[in-house]
């Protein structure tokens, strides 16, 4: 849906098409428009991508793009991917979907709660956080595992969670 190009997006395609690396946005079934994933007073655009290595595109069959929510210029970009089931003797069997989460935040109620908390309840964790930020020792896994309990924390105290349906396994 993003038909503008500028800078930054021709670094990232020419970084794709040198590493093989493809970008999933706008050819995985669920988003095959490539939907906007960030809305601003001044416009929308496609700046959040699912980027995989070209060899493992064809194990990622969905892609969705989440409303705009009240918390966030961001849409959530939510994507799944295929697995394998291994027998003991480690043939394959079919694929299995996984989902990166139980359920979700309910956020239409609490939005305000939440903010405070993070302002106030929050904010010795966020400085913590914030000082580890520039840390060498510290790799992105962490940080963003860091930050991402913080935000956890606040929206259970916040927001009411609401499990996803489990799908009914079929009978062999």
């Amino acid at each position: 849906m993003d038909t503008i190009v500028n800078e930054q997006g021709k670094n990232i395609i020419d970084l794709c098409i040198e590493s093989k690396m493809r970008i999933l946005n706008g050819r995985a079934m669920g988003d095959s428009l490539g939907n906007f994933t960030y809305f601003c007073p001044n416009g929308r655009s496609n700046i959040d991508y699912v980027i995989v290595s070209e060899d493992i595109v064809n194990i990622f069959p969905f892609l969705h793009v989440l409303p705009p929510n009240e918390l966030s210029d961001h849409c959530i970009v939510w994507f799944s991917l295929k697995t394998f089931n291994y027998l003991n003797n480690n043939s394959k069997q079919d694929y299995n979907f996984t989902f990166p989460i139980p359920g979700k935040f309910c956020v239409e109620d609490g939005k305000n709660e939440y903010i405070s908390l993070l302002e106030n309840d929050e904010e010795k964790d966020i400085q913590s956080f914030l000082l580890q930020v520039n840390d060498p020792e510290k790799d992105i896994n962490t940080l963003t595992e860091h930050l991402t309990n913080i935000m956890i924390k606040a929206a259970k105290k916040s927001f009411k969670f609401k499990l996803f349906k489990k799908k009914k396994e079929k009978e062999a």
